[in-house]
């Protein structure tokens, strides 16, 4: 058993805070007391293991809906043993991982095998996408795969699209048949890395979404104008929801420089939009932050802004940068943010045991997070458990840090100092 003593437990979005101890148990939270100390268990000869969470906060495990670990095909830039550690370091203790690997997930086989390297060496829960269509080349979609699946948190070709009208519109009939969740890479191959690339097909795939009602989830969101198709949506009770990155909520390409560090896709926007993407995860327009975690080599990142690949690793200093740039700011509450890279992410996937309302609550996994929320220090991805090291945050001093994680009842010990 763990006790977690005197930490502030989150309690849900519009609740706060609240001082409590926490009992856990069989890999559950067994209990939580207000004012009693659960003295009887420590006075007993029961092993209990007993953590003094003063002056921190205890919240659900950070949720990401969306990282590249490379693989199978990629090792080179990542793989599911470091990519997991960096995001439980980071306090995620669920991702989703997309399925742009070498080969593409796109086979009842290739997920048994992709699944069983998790199985042995995820440091973390880790969700695959799977492929939406054949190859992840948007040509063609194999349903008798896609109906036997299990263990697959939905559909994507993200790094890729279905630009393909009428086999975009198959895709969305079936999902609504099977329930199945569509994760989008919004992104016109005609008309990137303009902003029309993106909300013109996103526009396209609402129109779908209308007609057929299958739950539809936006990715990485950069500009105004996705987001006003989204909250017009949203306003018309479609099955609908959006994600948003730390790098395209804290950064304008007011601030490019000529560096790897800020090449990603999509690009940043310009501060009207950045400015926007706040406004958004306030109203409740947002629903999650992904950290679109993408790492490459050092040499792939090192070629300047222009032939630079695209994708940062942002895993282990998301909470940090978001913590510094809009709770200390004081533009956003903390509640708000736990929210988004917890419950939001829970809700869209229809994981039940933190998507309600309240925040941490008895019966549910042990799957936490614990938070230093004063803690000041210095961003350095040198020191990244990942293998990706290209972050635009780097070196910036930052307060707010995960110092602890809980993974399913048990303590994990892997943070950098």
């Amino acid at each position: 058993m763990i006790l977690i003593k005197n930490g502030r437990i989150y309690c849900g979005l519009y609740s706060g805070f609240e001082k409590c101890d926490l009992l856990i148990s069989d890999n559950l939270i067994k209990d939580i007391k207000k004012h009693g100390y659960f003295e009887y268990l420590l006075c007993d000869n029961k092993e209990i293991y007993v953590i003094n969470a003063e002056n921190l906060i205890i919240c659900p495990g950070f949720l990401d809906l969306h990282v590249h670990f490379r693989e199978p095909g990629y090792e080179y830039k990542e793989t599911i043993s470091t990519g997991s550690r960096a995001a439980i370091s980071g306090g995620y203790t669920q991702v989703c991982c997309m399925p742009n690997t070498m080969p593409p997930i796109d086979s009842s086989f290739r997920l048994s095998q992709q699944l069983e390297i998790i199985s042995s060496n995820a440091f973390c829960e880790v969700l695959p996408f799977v492929s939406m269509t054949v190859g992840r080349l948007g040509k063609n979609v194999d349903l008798d795969f896609l109906k036997c699946l299990n263990n697959f948190a939905g559909i994507s070709d993200d790094g890729g699209s279905v630009e393909n009208d009428q086999l975009m519109e198959k895709i969305c009939r079936f999902s609504v048949e099977n329930d199945i969740l569509i994760s989008a890479h919004c992104e016109l191959s005609k008309s990137f890395p303009k902003k029309e690339s993106e909300f013109e097909y996103l526009q396209r795939d609402l129109i779908l979404v209308e007609k057929y009602r299958c739950r539809y989830h936006a990715q990485h969101i950069s500009c105004v104008e996705s987001l006003n198709l989204i909250t017009q949506a949203k306003y018309d009770g479609l099955p609908v929801t959006c994600e948003v990155t730390p790098h395209h909520a804290l950064i304008s390409n007011e601030q490019i420089a000529d560096v790897g560090e800020f090449k990603m896709s999509p690009p940043l926007r310009s501060e009207f939009d950045r400015k926007n993407i706040v406004e958004n995860m306030l109203n409740g327009t947002v629903d999650a932050i992904a950290t679109d975690h993408a790492p490459h080599s050092k040499y792939e990142k090192s070629l300047g802004y222009y032939k630079s690949l695209n994708g940062v690793s942002g895993l282990e200093c998301a909470f940090a940068v978001l913590h510094t740039g809009l709770v200390v700011s004081g533009i956003m509450s903390l509640q708000r943010l736990i929210f988004l890279m917890t419950q939001g992410p829970a809700k869209i996937l229809k994981k039940p045991e933190f998507s309600s309302e309240l925040g941490i609550k008895i019966g549910a996994r042990a799957n936490l997070t614990i938070i230093d929320e004063h803690k000041v220090w210095k961003v350095n991805s040198e020191k990244f458990f990942s293998k990706g090291k290209s972050t635009p945050f780097n070196n910036q001093i930052v307060v707010g840090k995960v110092v602890g994680a809980i993974l399913n009842g048990k303590i994990m010990d892997i943070f950098p100092n």
